[in-house]
């Protein structure tokens, strides 16, 4: 199931964006390396605008062991994609996330050094909580910095256009839009962030369930992935392992409610619970045996 006393620690820290937010952001809502969802329609409601979402820092969930809830946009979705938003054939998510696109500035953001691109790729299958439904990003130096300057640039526009955590922005605000570095013509993705990803970074909704992670009836998945520019900064994350290569975070999940999650393990099945009660509550007695005989 999911950890809901780690999505409150992570929803007070979207909303106040302590430690992580640019003394110069004008929207407060919105910090560097923040994971950014997008949401846009090819067709019918919706499709005029597209939604962009901060779900939480992803240096931070880079480090997560167990199942995180983050944010719920099921109000928001309703009302940019209709009520059935979870159903609509032509409705996209994808999600990425940057702190630094220059690799001159010394940027250092928990763990990350600059140019460490964050992104989703569409799952294909449920498969195991935990681990790849997907297959990971190998890219050359030069496309992992056109990668971090296509997501830094859709983001640059949530963060002058949005006024919070949330925004529903105008496509064609500028030529800069989270559109037209995520471009769609006839329901096929073209290559996405600066022509870097081939096919598309975006899963598509449609009639019924993608499957059942980490407790949650996913109604889309998006593999996470994390690549690094440089791996010789001392005290950096990842230091000394490959470079421009994707390795993965866990999956973001979201379901017919709009609640947003990130799985990276299995929930134990009922058995197992009911075995681990049991262990528990046997080494308890088996204690209270030896303290009475002491």
């Amino acid at each position: 199931m999911i950890n809901s006393s780690k999505s409150l620690a992570l929803t007070v820290l979207a909303a106040s964006g302590i430690a992580v937010a640019s003394a110069s952001a004008q929207n407060p809502g919105f910090a560097f390396g923040d994971l950014v969802l997008g949401f846009q329609a090819t067709g019918g409601t919706g499709s005029t605008s597209y939604l962009v979402a901060r779900i939480g820092q992803s240096g931070l969930l880079r480090d997560e062991i167990s199942n995180v809830s983050l944010l719920n946009l099921g109000s928001q979705l309703s009302a940019a994609f209709g009520t059935n938003w979870f159903d609509r054939t032509d409705l996209y998510m994808g999600v990425a996330a940057i702190g630094s696109n220059s690799e001159f500035n010394g940027f250092f953001l928990n763990g990350d050094p600059d140019v460490t691109p964050y992104i989703g790729i569409p799952r294909q299958s449920v498969g195991l909580d935990g681990s790849a439904g997907s297959f990971a990003p190998s890219l050359t130096a030069q496309q992992t910095q056109d990668a971090a300057n296509g997501i830094s640039a859709a983001h640059d526009l949530f963060e002058t256009a949005g006024t919070s955590g949330v925004a529903t922005i105008a496509k064609n605000f500028n030529l800069v839009d989270y559109d037209d570095q995520n471009p769609i013509a006839a329901g096929v993705q073209g290559t996405a962030y600066n022509g870097v990803f081939s096919g598309g970074v975006q899963a598509v909704f449609g009639a019924g369930l993608f499957g059942s992670m980490g407790g949650v009836n996913a109604e889309a998945a998006l593999d996470l992935y994390r690549i690094q520019r440089f791996n010789n900064i001392p005290g950096q994350f990842g230091e000394g392992l490959p470079t421009d290569v994707g390795t993965f975070e866990g999956t973001i999940v979201i379901d017919n409610s709009g609640q947003v999650g990130l799985v990276v393990a299995p929930v134990p099945e009922p058995t197992t619970f009911g075995l681990l009660s049991a262990g528990v509550a046997l080494a308890g007695l088996c204690r209270r045996r030896r303290a009475a005989q002491a």
